[in-house]
């Protein structure tokens, strides 16, 4: 474990997975969580690693810059520093986000599998992360597992950009404004939406024993 990011290879809950499958929990995009990545993909790959479950229930998103790091595991088919993200403001200038790097072949082979975990609380940089796998071909619908909140299971659908301003020094008030739009490299905009159990995801229920959950999920994924 490394602040916000875990992993493990095995053992309970995880006995689902088989021997080549590793786990990881990636929780927020911010601090030392790019770093704490790189060195669960390091032991991924020293322990012989094919396939990858990435479970991002409950990781409300964070920095752009630190997905963008991430991202470079996740980039397939191609050997460039691709776009993981698109910015659009409300006067049609375009900005785009691209991959710190691309290391996908380093990593995982023609046979791997990644699958992801998810549910109504995946916001942000989480959906731009599988909005980009996605575009890439790392993962297809079919590799997400949603899990039920509320009785409903999706991301929560958050593809905007919002910047605060200032409106009393005194009192420190501020007011957010949403200032651009977020689309994947496929040129889908998720927001208000998400990903939804229509796309073509698994899903499982909810519960209150974080196991039981995750044990589902693993056993939806890999029958």
């Amino acid at each position: 474990a490394d602040g916000a990011v875990t992993a493990q290879a095995g053992g309970t809950p995880l006995s689902a997975l088989n021997t080549d499958a590793a786990y990881i929990r990636l929780l927020q995009f911010s601090g030392n969580a790019a770093t704490a990545f790189d060195k669960a993909m390091g032991i991924f790959r020293e322990e012989g690693k094919k396939n990858l479950v990435l479970d991002m229930r409950g990781n409300g998103g964070g920095s752009l810059d630190v997905m963008q790091e991430i991202s470079k595991y996740f980039c397939k088919n191609t050997t460039e520093k691709k776009p993981v993200a698109v910015v659009a403001d409300y006067g049609e200038k375009k900005t785009e986000f691209r991959a710190a790097g691309n290391v996908y072949g380093e990593y995982f082979s023609a046979d791997s599998r990644i699958c992801v975990l998810a549910d109504g609380n995946s916001a942000s940089a989480t959906e731009c992360l599988m909005g980009l796998m996605l575009s890439y071909g790392a993962i297809e619908y079919g590799d997400i597992c949603l899990t039920e909140r509320g009785g409903e299971a999706k991301t929560y659908g958050k593809g905007i950009m919002q910047t605060s301003y200032l409106v009393d020094v005194f009192e420190k008030d501020a007011v957010r404004l949403t200032t651009a739009k977020i689309f994947w490299p496929n040129g889908n905009c998720i927001h208000g939406r998400g990903i939804i159990a229509a796309d073509g995801t698994k899903t499982v229920a909810e519960s209150y024993d974080g196991d039981s959950e995750l044990i589902a999920a693993i056993t939806a994924l890999y029958p």
